[in-house]
C-alpha cells in the first residue's frame, strides 16, 4: 500500500473587529479569499446593495447565493457600508433585520388555511369578491379566491370559498404589528390585526 500527498493547501483564518461591534470572519486558502461572514449581536449578516428588491419579495423567494454581491478581501478590510448589512432569516424565522436591529417589512402571506381558520372566511364566491374589494390598504402582490377542498370543509358551512393574499405593509404599521404580536405570529390576533389594517388602515 502506498499513501501520497495529492495536494497541500495553506489555510488561514482571520477576524476583523470593526469599531461598531460588527465582526467579520474570513478564510484565506493559499492566499485567496474563500469564505467570509459578518456577525452582530449573535446574528449572521449578509451584504446586500439593493435591499428594496429583496424586501419586495416574500422570504421564500430569496435566492441569496445567486444574487447577493461578493466582496473582495480589500473591500472587507476597508469595509464601512454597514447600512448594507442585513440578517435574512429565511425559513428559520422569516425575518429581515438591518444592522440597527430594525425588522424590515416584507410581504406577508395569508394563505387559504390562515384565512379559513384564523379569519373564519369560508363562504360564497361572491362574498369573497366583496371581501377582496374591501381590502384597500397595503401593497398587494397577490389577491385571489380559493375553493377549499372538500376534506377541509367545515360542517356548519354551506359554501366553501376563501381567499389568499400576499401583501406588504408600510414599515411603521409592520413594526407596530410585530411589537403587538411578537411572541406569536401564528395566532388569531396576529391575522386579525393584519386584516383590520387592510380594511381600515388602522392597527
Amino acid at each position: 500500500m502506498k499513501i501520497k500527498i495529492l495536494k497541500e493547501e495553506h489555510i488561514q483564518y482571520f477576524e476583523i473587529a470593526y469599531d461598531n461591534g460588527v465582526i467579520c470572519n474570513y478564510t484565506l486558502v493559499n492566499g485567496k479569499l474563500s469564505y467570509y461572514n459578518f456577525t452582530h449581536n449573535n446574528l449572521n449578516y449578509k451584504y446586500c446593495d439593493d435591499i428594496e428588491a429583496y424586501t419586495a419579495k416574500h422570504w421564500s423567494d430569496y435566492k441569496y447565493h445567486e444574487t447577493l454581491p461578493k466582496l473582495t478581501l480589500k473591500e472587507l478590510q476597508e469595509f464601512n457600508s454597514f447600512d448594507k448589512l442585513f440578517y435574512f432569516g429565511g425559513g428559520m424565522d422569516g425575518k429581515t433585520i438591518d444592522i440597527n436591529g430594525l425588522e424590515l417589512s416584507t410581504p406577508i402571506i395569508l394563505d387559504d388555511i390562515n384565512c379559513k381558520i384564523y379569519l373564519d372566511i369560508e363562504t360564497t364566491k361572491k362574498e369573497c369578491e366583496e371581501i377582496l374589494d374591501s381590502l384597500i390598504y397595503g401593497e398587494y402582490l397577490n389577491k385571489e379566491i380559493y375553493h377549499i377542498p372538500d376534506y377541509n370543509w367545515s360542517d356548519d358551512k354551506e359554501d366553501h370559498y376563501t381567499i389568499r393574499l400576499k401583501v406588504k405593509l408600510p414599515q411603521d404599521i409592520y413594526t407596530t404589528l410585530i411589537t403587538n404580536n411578537y411572541t406569536d405570529r401564528h395566532s388569531t390576533k396576529y391575522y386579525k390585526d393584519i386584516f383590520n389594517y387592510l380594511k381600515t388602515g388602522e392597527i
